[in-house]
């Protein structure tokens, strides 16, 4: 809706400039993606080219009982009456249309059909005999009323008009991207819808942006110990130099490499996407503005967001390019000023190094910033000078308050995880993971855990069924086997082999909770519990 407003905003001359200065290919190819825009359920194949029979392209119109086929004669310029030749061509090629001829061309549509939403097994044997029925004449430019009526008398099969100034509405109301480099807002538009889904809280209905907050960083330095901090480690804290995570958005600017540190739960990935998301957004206003005064004349920046996994199956800038881009037209139009990668200690630790190296040479070879994000891990602390590594630090009370804010329409238990937080703030890490399941937990129980200790064994309840009424008293044994089951794995696994020092807090506090408080000194069936 905002691009429909800016686009009224628009004179009507210069949205009917824009269209008349299209080149042929290109107006093909807006057309289609208006078509589109206005019958969602339609399907439209540009067809234009040595076989085209005298159409630029063709809508395919299902109902429910069966498929009407249109085709589209597209002609640039101004058409007078008395223009005997430009009336003739399009009616020679309206006339094209009804040829039975070019199996090919009908055999490559079908195809097309099938990848398509329409339903393949119908359709196949129906449209084989349907003939085209219609004939879409869209005109580029001004159209006299006597050039109208010849076109309209001259053709022996229903054709329907649609001139410059229906376009321009058309256009307007229902794919208003044209007007402002089209194919490079839908980039724009699609990767920040992209990125507000797939990092949003899908159950509760709301996008990242809708419930993001910003976390604070700090240069890194030695690790703190957060579990048990030291007046030392208290000391080396509150020295060190606090900013808001978008500040790393301004050190992009100046070709950094940046490396993002952070334990599991504290939001890197999230802050990322974030980042990301404002950049587009900048990207979008650039492109509109640009197209309203210069034209497509300037460079705009925008990054590239992938995990470490897809840096590290990608062989080579192309690729990667590639395959985030989609288009080369699209790619063309961009310039990349950062590239992030997410979750460099999510790979396996022997290709970790090599991920580094292949990072470096990408961003020398497109000229450009990296963020790269990792919770701490050894070939990270062996990195040469001129990376700069920052962390990100668990959230302050404040923030943890705008988060609930942001996640929590009821009142009273807003108020309630006011209260709970203030009396067990000492004893739980700040953190957006830890308060995601804090807001779970209290919105079901309708009270907040006495400790980190209680706060995990009750998510543990929850996530394992053991208060799904719906399901009976199976649930309740089938709780159980789980949660003693996963209570010795923790044990043998982390407890017993002195493993816990190689996790993050959060994990560790967990995999404590599970191999104590969980383990019991019965024994049940085929499993045996130690305390």
């Amino acid at each position: 809706m905002d691009l429909v407003i800016q686009a009224k905003s628009l004179t009507r001359d210069t949205r009917l400039k824009v269209l008349t200065d299209f080149r042929e290919k290109e107006l093909h190819e807006n057309l289609k993606e208006l078509f589109q825009a206005m019958e969602p359920d339609y399907y439209v194949e540009i067809t234009h080219g040595p076989s085209e029979l005298g159409k630029d392209l063709v809508i395919l119109k299902p109902d429910k009982f069966s498929l009407e086929v249109i085709g589209v004669v597209v002609k640039r310029g101004d058409i007078r009456g008395r223009t005997a030749g430009d009336v003739e061509d399009i009616t020679s090629r309206v006339e094209s249309t009804l040829s039975k001829g070019d199996e090919r061309l009908l055999r490559e549509i079908e195809s097309q059909m099938k990848q398509s939403a329409v339903h393949e097994a119908k359709l196949k044997s129906v449209y084989q005999d349907l003939p085209i029925s219609t004939v879409y004449v869209v005109l580029a430019g001004n159209l006299s009323k006597q050039a109208r009526t010849r076109l309209q008398k001259e053709s022996s099969i229903k054709t329907v008009i649609f001139d410059i100034h229906w376009l321009i509405d058309k256009f307007t109301e229902f794919y208003p991207q044209v007007f402002f480099e089209g194919r490079a807002i839908d980039f724009v538009q699609k990767k920040t819808l992209e990125l507000e889904s797939n990092y949003g809280l899908e159950k509760m209905g709301k996008t990242l942006s809708e419930y993001y907050v910003e976390p604070l960083i700090v240069t890194f330095s030695d690790p703190i110990n957060f579990d048990e901090p030291s007046p030392e480690d208290i000391k080396i804290l509150l020295n060190r130099k606090r900013m808001p995570f978008s500040r790393l958005g301004n050190l992009c600017a100046h070709r950094t490499k940046l490396v993002l540190l952070g334990d599991p739960g504290t939001g890197k990935t999230g802050a990322m996407a974030k980042l990301a998301i404002s950049m587009y957004q900048k990207a979008y206003q650039t492109l509109i503005k640009t197209s309203e005064k210069t034209g497509k004349s300037t460079e705009i920046n925008v990054p590239i967001l992938v995990t470490a996994q897809k840096l590290h199956e990608s062989d080579s800038v192309e690729q990667l390019v590639g395959c985030y881009f989609e288009s080369d037209v699209v790619f063309d139009r961009f310039g990349i000023n950062v590239i992030m990668v997410d979750g460099l200690d999510e790979i396996e630790s022997e290709h970790r190094k090599s991920v580094i190296a292949k990072l470096d040479a990408f961003s020398i070879e497109i000229g450009c910033s990296y963020i790269l994000t990792s919770r701490r891990i050894d070939v990270l602390e062996t990195l040469p000078q001129q990376y700069q590594k920052y962390e990100i630090l668990p959230f302050e009370f404040s923030h943890a308050m705008q988060l609930f804010t942001k996640l929590i329409s009821d009142k009273n238990i807003l108020d309630i995880m006011k209260d709970g937080l203030e009396r067990i703030q000492a004893q739980l890490l700040l953190v957006p993971l830890s308060l995601m399941l804090l807001i779970e937990l209290v919105e079901t129980h309708k009270e907040i855990p006495a400790s980190v200790t209680e706060l995990y064994d009750r998510f543990f309840d929850m996530a394992l069924g053991r208060w799904d009424r719906e399901k009976g008293i199976a649930v309740l044994f089938e709780y159980l086997i789980k949660k003693r089951f996963l209570g010795e794995l923790a044990y043998n696994e982390f407890r017993e082999k002195n493993r816990l020092e190689n996790l993050s807090v959060i994990s560790k506090s967990l995999l404590k909770t599970m191999a104590t408080n969980m383990v019991g000194t019965h024994k049940t069936g085929a499993f045996s519990y130690k305390k």
